[in-house]
């Protein structure tokens, strides 16, 4: 830092004073110092000019680290010295999680992340150095053996959390892990992402060594773009860490399988095994046994099992002689099971789960049949039957002809709410249970022919405890009509205590024709009765109001007009309606608001409909972040080899953001 001193003020004078005195009595010092050196000049011989450069040298770096001294004393009175060490620890850990060293070899970048801060002042330096635990956290995220290894040393014998994804580019990956892996006794956190080759070796070799402080496992195989019928799956050895493994409490495996012994359960808060379909299935237990593991999880919070049974057929499942009933524990936040319908729905039939769990359910049958799909639907009616609230609102999802996704919530769930977590299955926060505004039912039918799923949907809510449902979400294909006036009377019309309903993309136009009093005579409808008879809201989402329809020679607009002047005389009762993100004019809208109360409109009259119903872009991280990330300290000797010296004082205090 140079101090303003140009002329001016009396201060100014005098600081320039003040300033004259020090250098002047420096000035002193070193003349005395390098006195002797008077008489040596570049004509002396060789031997003279080489000890004189020598001295001077010394005296050069003696300056330096005077000067380094008295900025490092003058850095002690910033504000930021206010902070006890143990908050600016932690402080530096909330920046480990966030930021931590990288390596991306591909295109030749490092970066220190977090570790930065050791290069700010010797105070901030020492205050890391005397916290192992900073060095101990995501060792390996940057893949340099030398770094790794001087972070475990500096890591002392805190515990560790290693996460570690094995790409071709990191040819340093296998000897990096064999030295991350001698410190296995103290490993707390271990995630592991690889090729099937070279992850199956490196358990073999060091997954047989005890993990007395092992926390969360996870492992995950990956066979980059190649996905291959049957592709191989890694398994953890059988005498997987020698049975010493006391703490484990988080197991993931994707692709993976495990020995399934029972001490390996036994104390699991968290359990996900997700198998892709076209892995084998190799490895995988028995339905059955795998009961007989969920007996003794007595602690579980949440489990997920993706492709877990096998695909055997229904005739073999119900010969088993397993008729126990398995209780999940009240601890249970999340229930997600996936794969074939006839294995799974088996399977949900001999378990009870506790009420207050959230449930994720995705079927796949070869063809959208009624009976398939449908055989995990009584264990779906008898689990929600312990709601201690009834469903209050159900979405309907039909925009694929291969899928549907039904959700339901107990309670009245608004538009707005809806769109916000709209998704096929929630992103689930593994350490708490999902937030209150996800469905506590989500149900997933997949098959592999293309047909209407409308039969699917009315058996499904046949079965399930709908009759006081008030809010009702319907997505249909934007390309392909799937909820038609019939599927709208005879399926969605059993759905009679409704109050609220949002439709989203096409079906518009089918919709308001459904709600017009048919006539008893009118063939294909189940019942003549009026459609949702205390319907007070609805809600128009993605719509192409100037569309013509060309059986009723009008455009949407004109025909819900006609409809809801014909519905009136029925003590209709609409209150509100809204209309987003749609094709409309300003004339349509002053028409609806003839007929209805409140009519609120986005203002936007030229919005194609769309597939996706999210209202948010996606920022540009490379924007948001910027290249500043991209941090390499030269002055530090990265490129050398060597790290974390120490670093030149500096008065950078007053420069940082937060003060």
């Amino acid at each position: 830092m140079s101090l303003n001193l140009g002329s001016g003020s009396a201060s100014t004078v005098a600081a320039r004073e003040e300033v004259s005195q020090s250098a002047n009595s420096w000035l002193s010092l070193l003349s005395s110092k390098i006195e002797e050196l008077q008489n040596i000049s570049a004509a002396s011989d060789a031997a003279a000019i080489h000890e004189a450069r020598r001295k001077l040298d010394c005296e050069l770096e003696g300056l330096i680290q005077t000067v380094r001294a008295v900025r490092m004393r003058r850095n002690t009175l910033s504000p930021v010295h206010r902070l006890p060490p143990e908050i600016l620890a932690m402080i530096f850990s909330f920046l480990a999680d966030e930021y931590p060293p990288r390596r991306f070899v591909s295109y030749g970048l490092s970066k220190l992340g977090w570790i930065t801060v050791t290069h700010v002042c010797h105070h901030w330096r020492q205050v890391a150095l005397d916290n192992p635990s900073l060095w101990g956290r995501d060792v390996c995220s940057h893949t340099n053996c030398s770094l790794v290894e001087e972070r475990l040393a500096r890591s002392k014998q805190s515990l560790l959390s290693i996460g570690s994804f094995y790409s071709a580019d990191a040819v340093e990956w296998m000897p990096l892990m064999r030295t991350v892996f001698e410190e296995m006794h103290r490993i707390q956190d271990l995630s592991l992402t690889g090729e099937q080759e070279y992850l199956t070796n490196l358990l073999i070799e060091h997954f047989s060594k005890p993990a007395p402080f092992l926390h969360t496992l996870r492992v995950t195989t990956s066979w980059g773009y190649i996905q291959t019928p049957l592709a191989p799956v890694v398994s953890l050895p059988t005498n997987l860490f020698s049975g010493n493994a006391p703490r484990l409490r988080e197991l993931v495996l994707v692709n993976c399988t495990t020995p399934w012994q029972p001490w390996i359960f036994t104390n699991l808060v968290h359990l996900e095994v997700t198998i892709a379909e076209y892995a084998s299935r190799r490895g995988l237990p028995t339905p059955e046994h795998l009961l007989s593991l969920l007996d003794v999880m007595t602690y579980l919070k949440f489990l997920k099992l993706v492709n877990v049974l096998p695909a055997e057929d229904g005739a073999s499942l119900e010969e088993s002689s397993m008729d126990h009933i398995i209780t999940l524990p009240s601890t249970l936040h999340t229930f997600h099971l996936a794969g074939e319908a006839r294995p799974n729905s088996w399977f949900m039939q001999r378990l009870v789960i506790p009420p207050l769990a959230h449930v994720y359910i995705e079927l796949t049958s070869p063809d959208p049949d009624v009976e398939t799909c449908h055989l995990s639907l009584p264990s779906l009616a008898r689990h929600i039957a312990t709601y201690a609230e009834p469903l209050k609102s159900i979405s309907v999802d039909g925009r694929g002809s291969f899928f549907l996704i039904l959700k339901a919530w107990t309670f009245v769930l608004a538009d707005k709410e809806f769109r916000d977590q709209d998704a096929i299955f929630p992103a689930l926060v593994e350490s708490s249970p999902p937030p209150d505004q996800d469905p506590i039912v989500t149900i997933v039918f997949r098959w592999q022919s293309q047909k209407s799923n409308i039969d699917v949907l009315s058996q499904t809510l046949q079965t399930l405890p709908v009759d006081e449902v008030q809010a009702l979400f319907v997505k249909d294909s934007p390309h392909e009509t799937q909820f038609t006036v019939a599927a709208w009377t005879n399926t969605l019309g059993r759905l009679r205590a409704v109050r609220s309903v949002s439709v989203h993309d096409n079906g518009a136009w089918d919709f308001f024709k459904a709600l017009i009093l048919p006539e008893p005579s009118q063939s294909g409808l189940l019942d003549p009765k009026l459609l949702f008879p205390d319907l007070r809201h609805i809600t128009m989402r993605h719509v192409n109001f100037r569309a013509y329809v060309y059986d009723a020679q009008v455009s949407v607009a004109d025909g819900m007009q006609g409809v809801l002047m014909q519905r009136l005389p029925e003590n209709y009762g609409l209150e509100l309606l809204e209309i987003h993100r749609s094709r409309i004019e300003m004339e349509d809208i002053k028409k609806l608001e003839e007929l209805v109360p409140f009519v609120e409109w986005d203002g936007e009259s030229s919005v194609f409909p769309s597939e996706t119903d999210t209202d948010d872009e996606v920022a540009d991280l490379h924007d948001v972040f910027g290249h500043d990330l991209f941090y390499d300290d030269f002055d530090d000797g990265w490129n050398e080899g060597v790290f974390f010296e120490d670093h030149d004082e500096y008065d950078g205090m007053e420069e940082m953001f937060f003060f």
